[in-house]
């Protein structure tokens, strides 16, 4: 018990050291901002959606996330794309009411966000995703870029690879601007 103790505080003195800088977190670092920008991919925009435009009125439809590994943060606040970009925002998870009010109100909007977390076979974001009109929806992986394969009748995919607070920032500003970022994987049509 002594040793892993032993082993457990050399490792959080470790991140405690590289995740800083002058005592501030490295994410305020201007080329860790300017790297995450440029990590913005995106895939495809056969429908023209992109960019934004400040007269569009956006729909934002964003999961309710939960920690899948250890690899996400579960010590960071809940930031949603509602809290850095302009529109009306819905947290969704698996409820037959929110598909329903989707259903009523997509109609009220000129473009339609749709960010997806770890979609699987069947997935209750397949089933939103499947309501919606395809011709004014933008889909946004914010983890796996496989989240395409599994959505039917895509036409402006976006991948960021992260749902941190700095990579919804430099959506946002990548929505409105330029995307940088290049797809490392190949992505089966559907």
């Amino acid at each position: 018990m002594e040793r892993i103790n032993e082993s457990v505080n050399k490792i959080l003195s470790a991140k405690a050291k590289y995740t800083k800088i002058n005592n501030e977190p490295i994410v305020k670092n201007h080329l860790a901002e300017e790297l995450v920008y440029k990590s913005m991919t995106k895939v495809i925009d056969e429908n023209r959606l992109l960019p934004l435009k400040e007269e569009d009125k956006v729909l934002i439809l964003f999961p309710k996330l939960r920690i899948a590994s250890l690899v996400d943060n579960a010590n960071q606040d809940f930031v949603t794309l509602g809290n850095v970009l302009s529109g009306d925002e819905i947290i969704y998870e698996d409820n037959v009411d929110i598909r329903k009010n989707v259903v009523q109100i997509q109609q009220k909007y000129d473009k339609i966000i749709m960010a997806t977390y770890n979609v699987v076979e069947d997935d209750f974001q397949v089933k939103l995703a499947n309501l919606l009109d395809k011709s004014k929806t933008l889909f946004v992986s914010l983890r796996s870029p496989f989240d395409f394969d599994f959505i039917k009748g895509i036409k402006t995919y976006i991948c960021t690879y992260d749902s941190t607070p700095e990579s919804l920032k430099a959506l946002s500003m990548a929505l409105k601007g330029k995307f940088n970022g290049v797809l490392p994987i190949k992505l089966w049509r559907n």
